[in-house]
């Protein structure tokens, strides 16, 4: 067994260092209780790209951040900075910028593209035509909703399932059956992504989800076997995950916590993946709730906070759909019978029987998930435990897996 030391940690952890010279592929961060600026100088350092602050104070990126990552690609560096800051950190190579803004608006720049989406829209009318429920008869003097059209109820969606509370976001124009976005290179990339696995057969899982899978099982494959004295506890947590090789990131309130938390432990024959969740229940006795995902590649932990995992699942549920419409039908009983049922599938509620029943099994167990329905498609956003348990309770439902 080896010991930990926590200065020495500290003192491994405090610089900031950059693989190469001019311009590298790859981004370090070695900050551990320093500032954000340090942080935002080794992205500069790395990149070339000069800092540009629109409507943040530079002279504000004094506050104390844990991040430590080796090997990060230039887009992932970008990520796990915007995690750590709390600022909405965006690549302009073109302008040679390294922009940053406050989360939730637009970090200016950026440009536009438009996406054909006529075959989706094609295929949610279908749906509605055939499974889509009755409209319900309004209350007098109750105004309407206004009508919108297919392409617009998706950019609905993928405004909603692509927010990100630590990046910029996306407001949609739709112009017949056209969508439109002013956005930077990785938004765009992003939106890309969900309209062509809502186009796949099958469906399919997007690659943050893949990346955290990952990371899950790096942490999960690494044995573990180390003591700790009155050592802080984010010197354990980048103890963990250096052991895996993998990067650690705190969110600003996770790391203002942790500034002065201490803790001694020691674990033998463990995985870094069961130390990761052991340390964290040492906050959990303490009435913290740390939240962990996995940005740019890291293992990101904050406090109190929903939504940190980007990664989310594309179910093609027509079949599941067709198996529904038959099982309303064979239940259905002369019309006028006193505990009879002469409705289908649409007076059921169409795809909100399974988004419905999906929502309130995922509560049940315990895992915390964004379900959205689009038609056929049924997408879930979570962690890999949420989407692994959305998959099984799906399958419950008479959902089967794509053949290969």
């Amino acid at each position: 067994m080896k010991t930990f030391v926590c200065a020495s940690v500290a003192l491994a952890l405090a610089a900031v260092l950059c693989t190469a010279q001019e311009k590298p592929a790859t981004v370090d961060f070695r900050v551990y209780d320093g500032s954000a600026g340090e942080a935002v100088e080794a992205l500069q350092q790395a990149t070339g790209l000069k800092p540009t602050y629109n409507d943040v104070d530079a002279d504000d990126m004094s506050f104390g951040t844990v991040l430590v990552a080796t090997g990060l690609g230039r887009d992932d560096a970008s990520r796990a900075l915007a995690f750590a800051t709390g600022c909405n950190v965006q690549l302009e190579p073109q302008s040679g910028i390294l922009r940053i803004a406050p989360p939730g608006e637009r970090a200016r720049g950026g440009n536009v593209k438009g996406y054909d989406v006529s075959v989706l829209a094609g295929r949610y009318v279908e749906y509605v035509n055939t499974w889509g429920a009755a409209k319900r008869r309004l209350e007098k003097d109750v105004k309407p909703e206004p009508e919108r059209t297919a392409a617009e109820y998706l950019a609905g969606l993928i405004e909603d399932l692509l927010y990100d509370p630590w990046g910029e976001d996306l407001t949609a124009s739709v112009v017949g059956d056209r969508i439109l976005f002013t956005t930077h290179d990785s938004s765009h990339g992003r939106v890309r992504e969900l309209l062509d696995l809502l186009m796949k057969d099958g469906g399919g899982e997007s690659s943050d989800l893949q990346r955290e899978r990952d990371v899950v099982q790096k942490l999960k494959d690494s044995p573990f076997s180390v003591a700790y004295d009155n050592t802080p506890i984010a010197s354990v947590l980048a103890g963990i995950c250096v052991d895996a090789e993998v990067g650690l990131v705190l969110g600003r309130e996770m790391a203002f916590t942790c500034s002065d938390f201490h803790t001694s432990i020691a674990f033998s024959k463990k995985t870094c993946w069961d130390a990761l969740k052991t340390t964290l229940d040492i906050l959990k006795e303490e009435d913290f709730e740390p939240l962990v995902g996995v940005r740019g590649g890291c293992v990101a932990i904050e406090l109190d906070r929903d939504d940190i995992s980007r990664g989310y699942r594309v179910y093609d549920i027509a079949e599941l759909l067709k198996k529904l419409a038959a099982a309303y039908q064979r239940q259905g009983t002369a019309p006028g019978k006193e505990g009879g049922y002469d409705g289908d599938l649409k007076d059921a509620g169409g795809n909100f029987v399974v988004l419905d029943s999906l929502y309130d099994l995922l509560d049940a167990g315990g895992h915390e998930g964004q379900c959205f329905v689009y038609g056929t498609r049924l997408v879930v956003r979570g962690n890999v435990e949420a989407i692994d348990a959305a998959t099984e309770i799906l399958e419950q439902m008479g959902w089967e897996k794509p053949k290969d």
